[in-house]
């Protein structure tokens, strides 16, 4: 599978690309980091049932790219649709009872590896104490801090693979901050709106 690290300039070259491709497989352990698993969680009513929109601003080599992300989690599924700022279309991953649907601009599918952004939500939102049951890789912690900014570290043999950091905006709105050490990358998603279903 290829590396996260090739979305982010795949959505540059998104902008030239008209046609639509779509991919549905069951769910696999997600390589997270270098010989690291993380195999998805299943939707549950745990989490809430709610539509979100986030603005999400992504930086790989010195460039930030930012579009919007709509995503509605219920029970039963968990929905992630991707826009331009614009308001056109780049992709839509639905998971559902172990199974993942991405539809998306014409891409080679390895190029944009839609279970790393559903990896990377639930790293990010799921409660600590189910996710490391979902980890596995040798020499591989996963903490959360609950200090003030609260963070999350996934850790290997004492290297920082994945920081992802809370706090919140100027103007009060939640803020998530996800760095990935070993693929050079920084995701920052800013909660706009968020209604239950």
């Amino acid at each position: 599978m290829a590396s996260f690290k090739r979305l982010i300039p795949t959505l540059g070259l998104i902008l030239f690309l008209m046609s639509c491709s779509s991919l549905r497989f069951a769910s696999q352990p997600v390589m997270i980091a270098k010989a690291v698993e993380f195999k998805l969680l299943p939707p549950h009513v745990a989490q809430g049932e709610y539509v979100i929109v986030q603005n999400v601003q992504a930086t790989f080599e010195g460039k930030t790219y930012e579009l919007l992300v709509q995503i509605e989690q219920s029970s039963s599924h968990l929905v992630m649709v991707a826009f331009m700022p614009t308001g056109t279309r780049l992709a839509k991953i639905e998971y559902s009872e172990g199974v993942m649907t991405s539809e998306q601009l014409s891409v080679l599918p390895e190029s944009f590896p839609a279970e790393q952004l559903l990896a990377g939500y639930q790293l990010s939102h799921w409660p600590i104490n189910e996710l490391e049951q979902q980890i596995e890789g040798a020499g591989v912690s996963f903490t959360e801090y609950t200090g003030s900014p609260r963070k999350r570290l996934l850790s290997q043999q004492g290297l920082d693979l994945i920081e992802i950091g809370f706090d919140r905006d100027n103007e009060g709105k939640d803020r998530v901050s996800y760095i990935h050490n070993q693929w050079g990358y920084h995701i920052i998603s800013t909660t706009l709106s968020k209604k239950r279903l």
